[in-house]
């Protein structure tokens, strides 16, 4: 084997070497088996997004069937058996509505090739789901002694659609109110103080949003006065 490569000239071997995991490559090859997606908003439906294969092989591949991480999650093949050089995809659809914050789903594809090539494809699916409104924080909490603190809640705009902050509600009138527009559409300051010392107060505050395109939107913000 050595004296054979010795008689292949230097530019012989680095075409071999270039070439070679592409041409001896066996099964499918995934162009991805990871992706992140942004999905703005939680009131889009679903999102979907393709994971691109090639038969690198030297005989016909078939998908003998798949496996998702969920009910809301589906995948879908336009057939099921590949010819050496054809290239498919999986089109992997997530239910999003409803959701927030990082959610993984996953797509697990199994298919007929021999060993060691039979090892199943795990697809991952990483979604980062914007809310309208990110709160920071969600609860204010001021402890024996500093009830005459102003606290402040930072309200910004969580996706691309403009935010405007109509009022907060309380229950009762156990606290001062003051909003503050840093930059209109985008970001908000919301200044509470409890309006009298000492007084033992919890309450459940309505943050009254208009989002632009989608409309109101109301979150919760807890206050506790020790």
């Amino acid at each position: 084997m050595h004296a054979h490569l010795r008689r292949l000239t230097p530019p012989l071997l680095l075409w071999l070497t270039a070439i070679g995991p592409q041409l001896f490559a066996g099964g499918l090859v995934w162009e991805k088996s990871d992706a992140q997606m942004v999905v703005d908003g939680p009131d889009q439906p679903s999102v979907r997004t393709d994971f691109a294969f090639r038969n690198a092989g030297n005989r016909p591949v078939t998908v003998v069937g798949w496996t998702t991480s969920c009910g809301c999650t589906t995948a879908e093949l336009e057939k099921r058996t590949y010819a050496p050089g054809e290239s498919g995809k999986v089109a992997v659809t997530v239910a999003t509505g409803g959701h927030t914050g990082k959610q993984e789903r996953f797509v697990t594809v199994a298919t007929d090739e021999p060993p060691p090539d039979d090892i199943p494809a795990k697809l991952t699916i990483r979604l980062d789901i914007r809310e309208y409104v990110s709160i920071e924080p969600r609860m204010v909490f001021w402890a024996p002694g500093d009830a005459g603190v102003e606290k402040t809640i930072t309200c910004t705009a969580g996706t691309a659609r403009s935010v405007a902050v109509k009022r907060l509600e309380a229950a009762h009138p156990d606290f001062a109110i003051r909003i503050e527009a840093v930059e209109p559409g985008r970001e908000y300051l919301i200044h509470l103080k409890p309006v009298s010392d000492g007084k033992a107060a919890v309450a459940v505050l309505k943050l009254v949003t208009d989002v632009s395109g989608v409309g109101e939107r109301v979150f919760s913000v807890f206050a506790t006065v020790k």
